[in-house]
């Protein structure tokens, strides 16, 4: 199978079929997008700049830096804006990982209302 190469703005097509969550079903659909697979390098500052070509992004919050399987969330500014940031990086590479695709796919919740909770 060939390895993904990363390219900074270009898509590269994912190895298995994305989220069903892309179709654009209301039910499933929010303005967060989750992010996994995301390799143990990552830092924030690489995925934000990942996120800034993609119109509509508010901000991102990551979890498990430094951890073998760390994951974050980014917020847009509207549904429609979170599925065109799916579409475009679900599959892709990050510069510090090449060879290691990552997942996106609709959150379960809005960061916004995750957030005001507390």
């Amino acid at each position: 199978a060939a390895t993904p190469q990363y390219v900074p703005v270009q898509y590269v097509p994912p190895q298995a079929p994305p989220p069903q969550a892309v179709a654009s079903t209301p039910n499933g659909s929010c303005d967060t997008m989750f992010i996994g697979c995301l390799p143990s390098t990552i830092t924030e500052e690489e995925l934000t700049s990942a996120l800034l070509i993609v119109p509509g992004f508010v901000r991102i919050k990551m979890s498990g830096q430094g951890q073998p399987r760390p994951i974050a969330f980014a917020l847009f500014d509207s549904v429609e804006s979170c599925s065109a940031a799916i579409g475009a990086l679900h599959g892709t590479a990050m510069p510090s990982a090449p060879h290691q695709t990552i997942t996106c796919e609709f959150a379960k919740n809005s960061l916004d209302k995750r957030q005001k909770t507390g």
